[in-house]
């Protein structure tokens, strides 16, 4: 009778004991000893032995912490240690493969420790756990990486080359923003602001405006440009030919936020390595990794963010 017959048995007879209760009830019985006296007699007398019989539950559910397992090279691993194992007490520990170079296994408590010192491939690992009268297994994933290092770009310069708004006539419109909007404003604010006035100016919908409405709308916060200088704010933005701007080439709700952003905040951005094609895509030189050293894969991030327009692929780096 295994512990759960047992266990069905007293719940008949109305007793209720939890498996580690009836566990250790068995070996408590045991400890105080029950002896059977076993005899084979005939005719002419008897002969016989006193038994004493114990009875413990094998090893089972043997599970740990953790089952996949990324340890550093040549640093101290976090003990993996058993989270759960039934059975009755002691148990002896055993694992399957070897494990890397610097690292062991604890043969009476089950822990995994060390500091590993060669670098791995992702390995399955099988515990073996047995007590007097049984076994059972569990099983982990370790494997070895180096962190990262030596991060090199292929581009390490800026992409964007930035200047101050030098001439008169953007200090002056400048001035006249500042004086409108205030000079407390986020950027973020700014471009809300001017997202909302592009679509008040947008009035035929067609996702553009010239010169001539680009004027009209900075004249409408109160910042006066000639027509030449609402040509020029496009060119900047757009790189694009002033013959272009003069026959109707206009810029899209993405661009006229660059110029209200420009003016704001005083800097121009004239695209040094990429450029803007008339369907809004970025075309030009991609900045990539060039090397890194370490266990892939890596996730990539950058701070602060980039300017709107470009982003990092997390898995590559470009």
């Amino acid at each position: 009778m295994d512990l759960d017959e047992l266990g069905a048995a007293m719940l008949k007879m109305g007793i209720k004991v939890q498996d580690d209760e009836l566990a250790r009830m068995i070996e408590e019985a045991d400890v105080h000893g029950k002896l059977w006296r076993v005899t084979c007699k005939n005719r002419l007398g008897e002969v016989g032995f006193t038994l004493k019989m114990t009875v413990l539950e094998g090893a089972s559910e043997l599970s740990y912490a953790s089952q996949d397992v990324f340890c550093k090279l040549n640093e101290k691993l976090v003990p993996l240690k058993v989270a759960r194992i039934r059975g009755a007490a002691p148990f002896t520990y055993s694992i399957e493969p070897e494990l890397p170079s610097g690292m062991w296994i604890d043969a009476k408590t089950g822990t995994v420790q060390g500091r590993p010192t060669y670098e791995t491939a992702k390995v399955m690992y099988t515990v073996t756990a047995a007590n007097a009268v049984g076994s059972t297994q569990g099983h982990f994933e370790i494997q070895v990486i180096i962190g990262p290092t030596e991060l090199v770009m292929e581009h390490p310069s800026t992409i964007y080359k930035a200047g101050d708004l030098g001439l008169p006539a953007w200090k002056r419109a400048r001035a006249q923003m500042i004086h409108q909007l205030g000079a407390e404003l986020s950027l973020e604010s700014v471009k809300e602001r001017a997202m909302d006035l592009f679509k008040r100016i947008d009035e035929d919908g067609s996702g553009e405006v010239d010169h001539i409405e680009l004027r009209g709308a900075l004249a409408s916060w109160g910042v006066k440009v000639s027509d030449q200088e609402a040509i020029e704010m496009i060119v900047e933005v757009i790189d694009c030919k002033e013959e272009q701007v003069r026959e109707g080439q206009g810029i899209g709700e993405q661009d006229f936020g660059r110029v209200v952003e420009q003016l704001y905040t005083g800097h121009k951005s004239g695209a040094d390595m990429f450029k803007v094609d008339p369907k809004g895509e970025w075309v030009g030189t991609s900045h990539g990794i060039l090397s890194v050293q370490g266990t892939p894969p890596f996730i990539f991030a950058v701070e602060p963010t980039l300017p709107d327009g470009l982003v990092m692929d997390t898995e590559t780096g470009e």
